[in-house]
């Protein structure tokens, strides 16, 4: 996972920068840890449900790994042809696998893993910046350690006229 160790703080709803503390941090990544591990188990679950429907898949995904290992030998030896056989290869891999996914009606990114934002895919991050979905994840946290939830839902229940309005 990518982080910036140094900058612990959120941006609040005014857009200032807050501090989080070192436990509200480490909250914040066991919960982007769990969507990953999440998203692999399903992944895994998906990949085996599929070879054992589709056997040819597996197949492929074998040529794929034998083929990708012979054109690094071929490679390492000198070949510069190598490269770009393994990338038409490769290709015609992905166009029968999307194939044969769409005949069995699979979606062609079925056997790809799916983020709950796919910004940063599920890491917090994107090019060494926090992502929009870490800076959501850390204000709601701050608010539901705040108790503000309920000081707010008490103070509407007694006095059920008052009108909130956030700016």
């Amino acid at each position: 996972r990518q982080m910036c160790i140094r900058d612990r703080t959120y941006t609040d709803l005014k857009g200032k920068r807050m501090p989080l503390s070192n436990s509200q941090y480490d909250e914040i990544f066991r919960k982007y840890d769990e969507k990953q591990l999440a998203s692999q188990h399903q992944l895994e679950r998906r990949t085996k449900d599929v070879y054992a429907r589709i056997p040819a898949l597996k197949e492929i995904d074998d040529a794929i790994a034998t083929c990708s290992v012979e054109q690094a030998r071929r490679l390492l030896d000198g070949d510069e042809a190598a490269l770009a056989t393994l990338r038409e290869k490769l290709s015609d891999y992905r166009r029968q696998k999307e194939q044969l996914l769409q005949e069995h009606g699979l979606t062609s990114d079925y056997l790809k893993p799916v983020y709950h934002c796919p910004d940063c895919r599920d890491t917090g991050y994107v090019n060494g910046r926090r992502c929009h979905c870490f800076e959501q994840a850390a204000i709601n946290l701050v608010y539901t350690q705040s108790n503000l939830k309920e000081i707010l839902e008490l103070l509407l229940r007694k006095n059920p006229n008052i009108r909130v309005v956030l700016n």
